[in-house]
C-alpha cells in the first residue's frame, strides 16, 4: 500500500493536464506509476513527448502501483486528506479516502506500462539558472505557433552557446538572454502550458540539463522531461532582431500608463477591423488612437506621464501585439523605420513584431476624444468621480497634430512628455515604481486567487469538452444504427 496526499493528487493532476499527459489533448489514456523505496515516494507519468515526475525524499516500505492516470481526478482535493493507493485481486487498485469525512472507494484497472517504455533518465550534469527562469520559458511557449507548416515554429529554441530561448510564430517573437544550457549547440523542444503551472515554484532556481533524446527541467520537487526535435527545422532569427543602439525613437511608457493603457486598449475603435489595428502617435505627446472605418471621430488615449525621445513619428500596428508587450512587462519600445519591425527592450528580454501599413495609420482629429491617464488615474482614487473622457477641439490642444509643429531640435520636450534623454522625468519614475511596488503587494492575495480561478475554470472547460466529444460521438452513432435500422426494413419490404 502506498498513501498520497489529495493535495499531491491535485497539484500532480494539473501538472499532467497543463503538459497534455492526461485530459483532451493526450494522444492515450496514459499509466501513473506509484513508487515507494528507501528514497522516498516517487510518482511518474510520461508519453512520447514528455515526462513528470514528483519525488518526495525519505524512508518507506517498498511497494510499486501503476493506474490510470485519469484516477487523479476521482481523489484530487485542495487538503492534506490522505489516499490509500493498494493492489487488490483480480489487477484491480483500490483507492480510499475521504471526502468531508465521508469515506470513499473506488476500484481501477490495474494499468500497464509496455515492456520496451523506459522512463527518461535523469541528466548527469545540471546547470542551475536564477528565479524567474520559469516565467521566462512561459512567456517563450506563448509566442510559438499553434501549428507548424514549413518551419518547426510550435517548438522553443534553446541556444546554449548565446545562453538564449527564442520563440515565434512567424508574426512576433520573443528572446532572452542571460541562460545556462550544459551541452553543446542548439535545441528544440515542444512547447507546452506547464511552465506556467502554480504548483511550480516560481522563485526557485531551475536546473537545466540533458539526457539523451529530453531536455530536462527541474524545480523544487519536480523534475520535467521535453522530448528534443532533431528533425525540426528552425528559421533564422539573428538577422530578425535590430540593433537597439540604432533606433531613431524610443518610448518610455511610465508604470502607470502601462497599466492605463493595458485595460483600455482592447477597447478602442477599431477592435472589429482586420489586425486589429491602433496608432502610436508620437508628437508632443504619446498618443495610442483607435479609429473604426465606420466612424469619423478617432479616440485617443493618451499618456500623460511618458515620453519620447527622437523624431515625431506614427505608426500602425495591431494593439494585441502592444497588449502583450506589456502583459509581458515591457515599457520601452524602440522605432527604426515605417516598414520596420518595432522592438520591446527589457535588459536582456527582447520581443518583436511587424507593423501594418503606414498609410492606414489614424491621422489625429481637432474633434477626437481625448481620455488623459493622469485623469483617469485621479477618477480611480475617488478624486475624480463622474468625469467623462474629454473631447478636445481647440487649436492649443491640437497644436503638435501635425509632425512639422514641433521644437527646433526635434523633440516636443516643453510639455514635459517628450525628452531626448529622460532625466527630466527620472524622480516621477522612481516614485511610481514605488507607489507601484505597493500596490502590487496589497493585490498579491487576490492575484494568487484569480490564478486559482482561472486553473478551475480551465479543469471545468477541458471536461466540458470531453463530454461535449462524447455527446457528438454518441449523436453519430445513434444516426448510424437508425441508418441501419431504416435499410433493414426496406430489405425487408422488398422481401415480402
Amino acid at each position: 500500500m502506498v498513501t498520497i496526499s489529495r493535495k499531491e493528487a491535485r497539484q500532480l493532476r494539473n501538472l499532467l493536464q497543463r503538459s497534455g499527459l492526461l485530459g483532451r489533448s493526450s494522444t492515450r489514456e496514459q499509466p501513473l506509476e506509484v513508487l515507494a523505496g528507501a528514497d522516498g515516494l516517487t510518482i511518474r507519468c510520461q508519453n512520447h513527448q514528455a515526462a513528470i515526475q514528483y519525488h518526495d525524499p525519505g524512508s518507506l516500505t517498498d511497494a510499486r502501483i501503476v493506474l490510470p492516470a485519469k484516477a487523479l481526478e476521482d481523489f484530487a482535493g485542495q487538503d492534506d486528506t490522505p489516499v490509500a493507493l493498494e493492489t487488490v485481486a483480480d489487477k484491480k487498485v483500490e483507492a480510499r479516502w475521504a471526502t468531508s469525512g465521508i469515506p470513499q472507494r473506488r476500484l481501477y484497472d490495474e494499468a500497464t506500462i509496455k515492456p520496451a517504455t523506459v522512463f527518461p533518465a535523469l541528466p548527469e550534469q545540471f546547470a542551475e539558472n536564477p528565479p524567474g527562469t520559469l516565467k521566462q520559458l512561459d512567456d517563450a511557449c506563448q509566442t510559438c505557433a499553434d501549428e507548424s507548416i514549413r518551419f518547426a515554429l510550435t517548438n522553443l529554441q534553446l541556444r546554449s552557446k548565446q545562453g538564449q530561448i527564442v520563440a515565434t510564430d512567424g508574426r512576433h517573437a520573443f528572446r532572452q538572454s542571460g541562460f545556462v544550457f550544459p551541452w553543446q549547440g542548439d535545441l528544440l523542444v515542444p512547447r507546452t502550458r506547464v511552465f506556467g503551472s502554480k504548483e511550480l515554484d516560481a522563485g526557485s532556481p531551475v536546473r537545466i540539463g540533458r539526457a539523451g533524446n529530453w531536455a530536462v527541467f527541474q524545480v523544487g520537487p519536480w523534475t520535467i522531461w521535453l522530448a528534443i526535435d532533431s528533425e525540426g527545422r528552425f528559421p533564422q532569427t539573428d538577422d530578425l532582431w535590430p540593433i537597439a543602439e540604432r533606433a531613431t525613437s524610443r518610448v518610455e511608457i511610465s508604470v502607470d500608463d502601462a497599466r492605463f493603457l493595458g485595460a483600455r486598449i482592447g477597447c478602442l475603435p477599431g477592435d472589429q477591423e482586420v489586425n486589429f489595428p491602433v496608432t502610436l502617435d508620437l508628437n508632443g505627446e504619446v498618443i495610442v488612437r483607435g479609429k473604426s472605418s465606420d466612424q469619423r471621430q478617432p479616440t485617443d488615449l493618451v499618456l500623460a506621464g511618458s515620453f519620447y525621445s527622437g523624431p515625431p513619428r506614427r505608426v500602425n500596428t495591431s494593439r494585441l501585439f502592444v497588449a502583450r508587450a506589456l502583459r509581458l512587462g515591457f515599457r520601452q519600445f524602440l522605432f527604426f523605420g515605417d516598414s520596420s519591425p518595432l522592438l520591446a527592450v527589457d535588459g536582456p528580454r527582447q520581443y518583436l513584431w511587424m507593423p501594418l501599413a503606414a498609410e492606414d495609420a489614424a491621422a489625429p482629429s481637432a474633434d477626437a476624444i481625448r481620455i488623459l491617464s493622469s485623469e483617469a488615474g485621479q477618477a480611480n482614487n475617488g478624486s475624480g468621480a463622474g468625469r467623462h473622457p474629454k473631447r478636445q477641439g481647440t487649436t492649443s490642444r491640437m497644436k503638435n497634430s501635425n509632425p512639422q509643429h514641433t521644437s527646433g531640435n526635434g523633440h516636443a520636450s516643453a510639455n514635459g512628455h517628450a525628452s531626448p534623454n529622460g532625466e527630466a522625468n527620472g524622480s516621477a519614475h522612481e516614485t511610481n515604481d514605488q507607489a507601484y511596488g505597493h500596490a502590487a503587494a496589497n493585490t498579491a492575495t487576490v492575484l494568487e486567487q484569480a490564478h486559482a480561478l482561472r486553473g478551475v475554470l480551465r479543469d471545468a472547460l477541458s471536461k466540458t469538452n470531453d463530454l461535449i466529444g462524447s455527446i457528438k460521438r454518441n449523436k453519430r452513432q445513434s444516426r448510424l444504427v437508425e441508418s441501419t435500422l431504416a435499410s433493414l426494413r426496406q430489405l425487408q419490404s422488398i422481401d415480402a
